[in-house]
């Protein structure tokens, strides 16, 4: 009696795991279903949310970028406004005479001061003041007029 029971028991018990089983695996299937019909309708639905937060931080970093390159701009233009302006006054402030010759190597010394009698007796030396003034007044022209058409679109005056 107890090997009968012990088969019907055995058989009991795989009819039972098999049951348990297929019962879990078909909840379990069906409940994976649910869930991914559930996020695809998630999906779906917010989509557009996605979207358009997606452009708005794609909107934010390019006037981030912009606004990087309009400093990086100003600053190259202040730079060679600020060189212009130190070369300006150097070139103003190297207009005065003094009355002395330069400190040169012993080898030249000799040859520049024959030279430098020519030149002053030539006038030579004002004009080259005048020259050296006149092409930074021109520059000066130049650096007007490209800032002038700068916003303008530029043009081919």
């Amino acid at each position: 009696m107890v090997a009968v029971l012990s088969v019907f028991a055995k058989y009991l018990w795989t009819w039972l795991s098999n049951l348990i089983n297929s019962v879990v695996s078909a909840v379990g299937s069906v409940m994976q279903g649910v869930v991914s019909a559930v996020a695809n309708v998630l999906q779906q639905v917010f989509a557009p949310v996605f979207a358009i937060i997606n452009a708005f931080f794609y909107f934010v970093q390019q006037l981030f970028t912009l606004v990087s390159l309009l400093f990086d701009l100003l600053v190259q233009v202040f730079h060679v406004l600020f060189a212009f302006a130190g070369g300006l006054v150097a070139t103003l402030s190297g207009m005065t005479y003094n009355n002395s010759s330069p400190v040169l190597p012993s080898d030249v010394s000799g040859v520049f001061a024959h030279f430098q009698t020519v030149f002053g007796l030539l006038q030579l030396n004002n004009i080259a003041y005048v020259l050296h003034f006149a092409i930074w007044i021109f520059t000066a022209y130049i650096v007007v007029k490209m800032l002038g058409n700068f916003g303008m679109g530029g043009g081919n005056s």
